[in-house]
């Protein structure tokens, strides 16, 4: 029998890998997993706030119900360490999937210190897909009266801060009847540019391009990406729109990060221009962005969270 724990420990590029045999094993969904079906245009998924995966058979999920089984089990052993080291926390929102960290982080945010506060806020807000779904939260969660903000930025973030004007310009990459007035923002107008084609390649609307005044006194943090240092984010919530552009859609911007384009420049020469619109690419976009935007139902969440063992929990409202 395979542990829950032991499951990242096994081969799965072997043919005789117990990954082979569990994702063809017969074995039914878990019910407290059932009830986190949805369904979407490419057939059920689990959307489970420990388990987000599209296409599902509900007979054959014993993989599934695996890989669900060994992150409840790692997020139940955080809430027992966190009174020996506040880094857990950290453990205990991650363990969620993307799509659920804003309310994991939420769920567990009084009882952070306030360098943990900002350094999990920043973290989280990084690596969610999802932000637009709670703006009135995130705002609240930037906005709290904490002090050492500056905890939220690295230390090579804190020196590029500091190098900002006291006012600048500040440009954010959206797609036709989409928000304007976010809280991702960027000094870099190409990046902003790219952002806008992939929300176009995404929901196959228009790119715009928002262009906005902000003072650096209103920032709350300047985040840049810190795999390869290149993108620069502004999050903010207070400027003033000065101008919106509607762009001319460019296939490749929207498809790969700046750092690769050449690449994609050059396939552009040699493969015909309607074969990238629609090809695979484009499809696997569209995908992403049906999964983006899947809402996610407040009862539900409130019933996981409420099913955990905190030893002090706020009751969910």
């Amino acid at each position: 029998m395979v542990r829950a724990l032991d499951l990242f420990e096994l081969p799965y590029d072997e043919p005789e890998s117990p990954y082979h045999e569990l994702s063809q094993r017969r074995e039914r969904l878990l019910p407290e997993l059932v009830e986190y079906l949805v369904e979407t245009p490419f057939g059920q998924m689990v959307n489970h706030p420990l388990v987000h995966q599209l296409v599902v058979d509900p007979e054959r999920a014993a993989l599934l119900n695996l890989q669900y089984c060994r992150a409840r089990e790692h997020v139940n052993a955080a809430l027992t360490e966190v009174d020996r080291d506040p880094y857990t926390w950290h453990s205990f929102v991650h363990w969620h999937e993307r799509p659920y960290r804003f309310w994991a982080f939420s769920m567990i945010a009084d009882q952070l210190s306030d360098k943990h506060f900002w350094r999990l806020l920043s973290d989280v807000w990084n690596d969610s897909d999802n932000n637009w779904e709670n703006t009135a939260g995130w705002r609240a969660l930037w906005n709290q009266a904490r002090p050492i903000k500056h905890s939220a930025m690295d230390s090579f973030e804190r020196r590029a801060f500091k190098r900002l004007p006291e006012k600048l310009t500040i440009y954010r990459g959206t797609c036709e009847g989409h928000a304007v007035d976010g809280m991702s923002w960027t000094p870099n107008r190409d990046y902003a540019i790219w952002f806008a084609n992939r929300r176009h390649l995404i929901h196959d609307k228009p790119p715009v391009l928002i262009t906005a005044r902000a003072k650096k006194a209103d920032i709350h943090a300047l985040l840049i990406d810190r795999c390869w240092r290149r993108e620069i984010e502004i999050v903010i919530d207070q400027f003033d729109i000065v101008a919106s552009e509607t762009l001319t859609p460019t296939l490749y911007v929207a498809t790969m990060s700046p750092d690769v384009l050449k690449g994609w420049q050059q396939m552009e020469e040699v493969a015909p221009p309607e074969d990238l619109k629609d090809g695979i690419i484009r499809k696997a976009f569209r995908i992403n962005g049906q999964l983006d935007r899947q809402h996610h139902d407040p009862i539900l969440i409130a019933k996981y969270f409420a099913g955990l063992p905190f030893e002090s929990r706020r009751q969910a409202t």
